[in-house]
């Protein structure tokens, strides 16, 4: 073989061994591209998974701090217009007390069972915001509201009949004949005396203020002065003065307006209470709803 056929062989020798060289260097430098590839996909996906729960954490953070506003919102508006409501039945009674005639008072009636039913319906509103201090405060609110309109209604009407009377007696410049004057300015004087009276005698029972109630007590005093003031009445002809009104008479009589009494004082100086403690809670809840806000 010449020297240009050994260099052929030898040449082809050097290629076989250098081909499985090339394949294994590529096969690592694949490999390694795989596995940079792989690791490249696998930290991208951690970012992006990253990327969307911080925006999903975000995004809840603002829709809680949105609901709780919205609730702080719904309970203030609650609080609020109870607190109108309330306002408005201490209104109405107060208009009431002020009319001295059945047809205004009419009115008035309706005015004030309207805000009383108004205020029942603003506390059953808080009872369903909560919580439980604020609701309290708001049920004595309710309980007093309602127990003083009561008082204010039944005061309403003793002024319209002692106001009649006084026309009758001419003592507020009314137009009547001399019989019904002189019968008039005689049940007045006898009611006062009555009135008088039971001050003078207190009732030995407890939680009973109404000598009517129970008449094996009465004393001497208010038994006489009682009688003055029936026949006083009797002397009237038959309706002259309806039911209801000889029902107002005979309350006016043995227990007079409850302005003068300590359980009205009492139940005011209950509202005034109710309404600090209402405002209180209130104000605790809403500004902690706030806080928690954000």
């Amino acid at each position: 073989m010449d020297l240009q056929g050994i260099g052929a062989v030898a040449a082809a020798g050097v290629t076989l061994a250098t081909i499985p060289v090339l394949l294994i260097t590529g096969r690592w430098q694949t490999r390694a591209a795989l596995q940079g590839a792989q690791e490249a996909g696998r930290a991208g996906f951690a970012q992006a998974q990253a990327t969307y729960n911080s925006a999903l954490d975000a995004v809840n953070a603002q829709a809680s701090a949105a609901h709780a506003q919205w609730r702080h919102g719904i309970q203030r508006d609650a609080y609020a217009s109870f607190l109108l409501a309330a306002q408005q039945v201490a209104e109405a009674g107060d208009q009431l007390m002020m009319e001295t005639t059945a047809e205004a008072a009419t009115v008035r009636t309706a005015e004030l069972d309207s805000a009383k039913a108004a205020l029942r319906a603003a506390a059953q509103i808080v009872t369903l915001e909560g919580p439980d201090s604020v609701d309290g405060a708001a049920h004595s609110i309710l309980a007093c509201s309602l127990s003083l309109a009561n008082m204010h209604v039944s005061d309403a009407a003793m002024n319209r009949l002692r106001e009649r009377l006084l026309t009758m007696s001419e003592l507020r410049g009314g137009d009547t004949d001399t019989v019904t004057r002189d019968r008039a300015r005689r049940l007045l004087t006898a009611s006062a005396r009555l009135q008088t009276a039971i001050a003078e005698n207190p009732h030995p029972l407890p939680n009973i203020n109404d000598y009517r109630y129970t008449p094996e007590v009465i004393p001497t005093a208010v038994a006489d002065a009682a009688a003055e003031a029936s026949a006083a009445l009797s002397a009237f002809p038959d309706r002259t003065f309806s039911g209801e009104e000889l029902n107002v008479l005979s309350n006016m009589q043995y227990r007079g307006p409850f302005l003068t009494q300590p359980r009205y004082h009492e139940r005011r100086r209950e509202l005034e209470e109710a309404h600090v403690e209402f405002l209180r809670t209130a104000r605790a809840e809403l500004g902690s709803t706030s806080s928690n806000a954000y």
